[in-house]
Formats: structure tokens, C-alpha cells, sequence
């Protein structure tokens, strides 16, 4: 007996095997690129967080630093529990009052206040002048922040020379 030979043909198509490779790799792939975009807005919430207390430090310090170049006295009092109160005597004879209530930088009937920042506490401490400096006030504020589920909270200080106090000072 004859034996022909048996025509044997690759099969077409993709096996079940090879489609869960694929499907595995596909998977991790797709698993990694999701990762990777979850943790940029994460970070990028939290990075507007943290800009907003920035922006809100800078904005009450310049404020303040402008109200204290133009008073000739101020007085300090530590009544509240968010920090003390701060009030100026200008120049005209106004005074102006600065103090923390519910959150917010109040000044008079001005409220200083950002959408997401809170302000915790803030302090001055009078830094008595030497021979050859002036006088100075610090400033700490402490400030804290949420957006969605992103939050941080931080705090600042700067110091303010006081030049027209010291010099309204030493003519009487």
C-alpha cells in the first residue's frame, strides 16, 4: 500500500493562548498608563493646594506690611483664640484692626478670604530695636487649605521693619 502524503496546513487565526497574552499585556499596559494619569492629577490638586496658601501668604503679608509702613503706633492684644488682634493708628488718626474670625483675615469690616484657604492662627511678636537696627513686628501665619480631597496646610512668617514707629518714636 501507497501512502500519500497528507497536505498539512498552518491553521489561520489566532490561537486561544496567543489572544490571552495579548489580553494580559494589553491589560497591564492600559493599567500602567491609567496609573500614571491618576497620580499627575493627584499631584496636580495637590500642587493648586498648596499655590493657594502660597498666593493667600504673599497677599496677607503685603497687606499687612503696607498698613504698618504707613502707621505711626500700633497696639497687640491676645484676646482671641484664633491668634491676637493687631491694631494700627495711621497717620489721619484711623486705626485699623486686623484679626482672625471664623477662618478668615478680618481688617475693620474688610474680610480677607480665599475660596479654599482657611486662616488658622496669626501671631506678632514686637522685636525691640538694638543700637544700629530698627524695630521690627514678625508675623506668623499659619494657614491650611482643601480642594476636593486634597489638602495641606502650612505656616508662614516674615518680619516688618517698622520705620515710621521708630521714627515717630525717638522725636518725642
Amino acid at each position: 500500500m501507497i501512502s500519500l502524503p497528507i497536505n498539512h496546513r498552518k491553521p489561520f487565526g489566532i490561537t486561544l493562548v496567543e489572544t490571552m497574552i495579548y489580553t494580559v499585556l494589553a491589560s497591564i499596559f492600559l493599567l500602567l498608563i491609567f496609573s500614571v494619569l491618576i497620580n499627575f492629577f493627584t499631584s496636580r490638586r495637590k500642587y493648586l493646594v498648596i499655590d493657594s496658601l502660597d498666593e493667600t501668604a504673599v497677599r496677607t503679608f503685603n497687606v499687612l506690611a503696607r498698613d504698618l509702613h504707613r502707621a505711626v503706633d500700633f497696639n497687640l492684644k491676645s484676646d482671641y483664640p484664633d491668634g491676637q488682634t493687631l491694631t494700627l493708628n495711621m497717620v489721619d488718626g484711623t486705626e485699623l484692626t486686623y484679626t482672625v474670625e471664623n477662618g478668615r483675615l478680618a481688617r475693620d469690616y474688610l474680610i480677607y478670604s480665599s475660596e479654599y484657604v482657611t486662616f488658622e492662627e496669626l501671631n506678632f511678636k514686637y522685636l525691640e530695636s538694638g543700637d544700629a537696627t530698627v524695630p521690627a513686628l514678625k508675623i506668623n501665619l499659619s494657614l491650611s487649605a482643601q480642594r476636593g480631597k486634597s489638602q495641606a496646610s502650612s505656616e508662614y512668617e516674615t518680619i516688618v521693619s517698622l520705620r515710621r514707629i521708630a521714627f515717630t518714636s525717638r522725636e518725642e
